[in-house]
């Protein structure tokens, strides 16, 4: 079975080629395009498919020199057709209007395609989006994704389309990573990482640099802490991706003004250095508007670190596997945070079990079996229809 895979941002190529490989490993040749430059990852030995995402871009780049769709219309139409018959089924990730040209080439020629969900996609679309995107959902094969974008979709449709759904979940190849780095043979490294804070509590506030992390309302609760739990802590603000100077500065003011230690890191991490921060953590804070099922905080929950996350958010399969984690309200969150720092022993005791639980629920080994079933559903679907 052939597939190929299209997707929109080329920094999660890494992702991506991670799924194709561990596809192809399975038997399922997956190729991949991300259609932002038309980069390519090939498995199939496909000798056409360089050849077709080099016309891509130079068809986008004199649709841009000409200010001129009709040059990456004839790529999304006439050429991508010929490329899809090529494949048993074509999966778009992260569905957004701007597949609506190369769907419509899928649907106007019995061409096979699934819509996988990412996050942002389906967490962060307005209401009046949704009937935009349906042409997509009704033609699709499967639509998949985790359990709560899976439901977002379903009450957005009301249920229509249950039938279509299949689960699905990344992987994470961090944990590997991780697990060559430990902790206490890397003291000068997470040092001058961070600052030499000797036996100060470390808490990690989000993971990137975007303003729907919330940074300010985590440091609102923060600044309420009594002078003598201050003392006890060091705040550590990873911004290395996805932040303005600006918002930088606003932050690092604010934390300035509260009277706390603190390390804000705007530089990109080294694997060791990311593997390292994970470990050295003590409590995490996620406060961000919407999330699917970060990457980072697997991590973070994988290194036994305390997580606390906002009741906003809502991660299905941490309930249903039972890993443990703290859930606040902006209410809250000061007191909770309080009473973690005045009793971090018990609740270190209590995240200890997690490593397992997220190994289980997230490493590559444990979530390739779901893909790999939404795929043979396409095989056992043409077989069918060839008798």
């Amino acid at each position: 079975m052939k597939v190929l895979i299209i997707y929109p941002w080329i920094h999660h190529s890494r992702m991506i080629e991670e799924l194709t490989h561990r596809l192809s490993e399975k038997g399922i040749i997956a190729d991949a395009i991300c259609i932002k430059d038309y980069e390519l990852i090939c498995n199939s030995k496909n000798i056409l498919l360089p050849f077709f995402c080099k016309i891509g871009r130079k068809l986008r780049i004199l649709s841009k020199k000409y200010k001129n769709e009709r040059y990456s219309d004839i790529f999304e139409w006439h050429i991508v057709t010929l490329l899809f018959r090529m494949y048993d089924v074509v999966d778009f990730h992260a569905y957004y209007n701007h597949y609506y040209k190369m769907i419509n080439a899928c649907i106007k020629n019995n061409i096979r395609y699934d819509i996988t969900l990412w996050g942002s996609d389906v967490l962060r679309s307005s209401g009046d989006i949704f009937p935009q995107m349906e042409y997509g959902y009704k033609s699709a094969n499967h639509i998949k994704g985790l359990p709560n974008l899976l439901e977002r979709v379903s009450i957005a449709y009301n249920g229509i389309y249950n039938d279509k759904f299949r689960e699905v979940i990344f992987g994470n190849s961090n944990f590997t990573n991780i697990d060559s780095y430990p902790i206490n043979e890397f003291k000068k490294e997470i040092n001058e990482l961070i600052g030499n804070v000797k036996n100060k509590i470390i808490i990690t506030i989000g993971y990137n640099g975007v303003p729907e992390q919330q940074h300010s309302l985590i440091i609102d609760s923060i600044m309420q802490l009594s002078l003598e739990l201050k003392e006890k802590i060091h705040i550590v603000v990873p911004m290395t991706y996805s932040a303005n100077k600006n918002y930088i500065e606003s932050i690092n003011s604010y934390l300035s003004s509260i009277g706390v230690s603190y390390k804000i890191l705007t530089t990109f991490l080294s694997p060791k250095q990311l593997a390292l921060l994970r470990q050295f953590s003590d409590i995490v804070i996620n406060a961000q508007t919407t999330d699917a099922f970060c990457g980072a905080l697997q991590e973070f929950l994988y290194c036994n670190n305390i997580v606390m996350i906002a009741e906003w958010l809502n991660y299905p399969l941490y309930d249903r596997n039972d890993v443990f984690y703290i859930k606040f309200s902006r209410e809250n969150l000061t007191e909770k945070l309080e009473h973690i720092i005045e009793n971090k022993s018990i609740y270190t005791i209590r995240a200890k079990n997690n490593r397992m639980k997220i190994y289980n629920i997230v490493s590559w080994n444990s979530v390739i079996p779901t893909w790999i079933k939404a795929y043979d559903l396409h095989l056992q679907a043409n077989k069918i229809m060839s008798l």
